[in-house]
């Protein structure tokens, strides 16, 4: 409910901001799941799991996707003069969020790197540098 002051539009905002991203969330995990339960099916039984390294590729990515489109949205909707600065740089930015996510899904070493150094967060530095390292036999 609305008092007036706008907060009932916040809440709500918010709720569904919530619910998004526990479904990126859960999301990124069923398919992070998905695909190491292929790769082990078609790869040598004698290797690490990556799936650590599938859900933190595939968050980013689904993270990417969605920023991207607001941002498509945002300069569609309400018609506004786009500049680079406000627009397309951000944009052509998500997007290449999204490719390197694709990359590292692949198993790239480079994107794997690349992508723990834009997520800007030391804990996942750490974390990502410990498992990237244990596994940097299993990196094309």
């Amino acid at each position: 409910m609305d008092n007036g002051n706008g907060t009932g539009i916040g809440l709500a905002a918010s709720l569904i901001m919530l619910v998004l991203i526990a479904l990126l969330f859960v999301g990124s995990i069923l398919v992070a799941r998905s695909f190491e339960r292929h790769r082990k099916s078609v790869s040598a039984q004698n290797t690490k799991p990556f799936t650590w390294g599938y859900f933190f590729a595939i968050s980013h990515m689904a993270v990417g996707i969605v920023l991207g489109l607001v941002l498509m949205f945002g300069m569609i909707v309400p018609p506004r003069t786009v500049t680079f600065e406000s627009g397309v740089l951000p944009l052509l930015l998500m997007w290449s969020w999204v490719a390197i996510g694709y990359f590292t899904v692949k198993e790239k070493r480079w994107a794997w790197i690349t992508l723990t150094l834009l997520s800007a967060n030391v804990i996942l530095w750490i974390i990502n540098f410990t498992y990237g390292g244990r596994r940097e036999s299993q990196y094309k």
